[in-house]
């Protein structure tokens, strides 16, 4: 490159330079400028107040035991989701996997800590026994005040014995624990005949029942006194056929006296070698409204026969329903 030439090609690209510089900052200025529209701009749902905003969650996603997505919408919008102690009342506990346990502690205490005073709906899956869970156990027990509805989804007898006043309880699925069961409405569990019998002597107030029927010992069966709003039965087996069980537990039905039942379900064999004198047992005034038999050995057409003034009758054989 000849020097004359070199002289010429500096100038140019000098002034290339300064057209380019020129160009940045009008980019940058420009720049500058949006960011400062996007800083001032706000959404008009981020102008809603914060006592509006609180409500949103709630209504889109009752009784929800996660909190909805919301929530993480914008830093705003988290704050006041931590402060509304709505969306932190329903809390489930899955406590199979123990690497979790850690974690899962830390979110029960922060859900408990957000949920204020408010009622608290639980629920707790655990299918190992042998899963150590007493600092959940004491964690929950210290807000049994607040308890409304509970679900335990596997027996702790080793662990779970609450105390104390648990005022809001009216719903409970519980196996095998100490409850105050004279103001529960709604029972589900999975219990020895036995135990059903003691806690249906013990529960005054419900109205509703669904029990799974698991095997147990040929235990005597006290007296039960009138269960006068209960209007709802539902009986399953949940082990194999077992002749003791079943005989502890057509002594059970055959001891109820349930003058508001309008549907029961339950298995054929429950209802013993007389199906028709126990199921005639229970009301003074005639049948349920409602009979749903399941793994029936008789034929459909035998309970039609002898039930001919039950509105609504339904057969099953092999898990399949027979007739309409």
């Amino acid at each position: 490159m000849t020097h004359p030439f070199a002289r010429q090609r500096l100038v140019e690209l000098d002034l290339e330079i300064e057209r380019l510089r020129d160009s940045l900052d009008s980019l940058v200025s420009e720049r500058k400028t949006i960011r400062g529209l996007l800083t001032d701009y706000k959404h008009p749902v981020l102008t809603l107040p914060s006592e509006i905003t609180s409500e949103i969650s709630p209504n889109l996603c009752p009784r929800t035991r996660h909190v909805p997505s919301l929530w993480v919408i914008c830093l705003r919008w988290r704050d006041v989701a931590i402060a509304t102690p709505g969306l932190w009342r329903a809390i489930a506990l899955d406590l199979d996997f123990p690497e979790d346990h850690v974690h899962q502690r830390c979110l029960l205490h922060a859900w408990l800590k957000r949920s204020g005073n408010l009622p608290l709906t639980i629920q707790i899956s655990c299918w190992d026994l042998n899963l150590p869970l007493v600092a959940f156990v004491e964690a929950i027990a210290e807000h049994a005040s607040r308890w409304q509805e509970m679900e335990i989804l596997r027996p702790y007898q080793h662990l779970l014995t609450f105390t104390g006043p648990m005022p809001l309880l009216p719903r409970f699925d519980p196996d095998c624990i100490t409850l105050p069961w004279s103001q529960l409405t709604f029972l589900r569990a999975e219990l020895s005949p036995g135990d059903a019998a003691a806690i249906l002597r013990a529960s005054r107030a419900q109205q509703k029942c669904t029990c799974g029927v698991k095997s147990g010992y040929n235990t005597p069966i006290a007296p039960i006194p009138p269960l006068l709003p209960l209007h709802s039965l539902m009986m399953d087996q949940m082990d194999s056929d077992d002749a003791e069980t079943s005989d502890t537990m057509l002594r059970l039905l055959r001891a109820l006296n349930l003058p508001a039942l309008e549907t029961v379900v339950i298995p054929e064999v429950f209802l013993g070698p007389d199906p028709i004198a126990t199921l005639s047992g229970w009301r003074p005034s005639g049948y349920p409204t409602r009979i749903y038999i399941s793994e029936a050995r008789r034929a459909r057409e035998f309970y039609e026969q002898v039930l001919p003034d039950v509105v609504d009758l339904k057969v099953w054989q092999n898990g399949i329903q027979v007739g309409p």
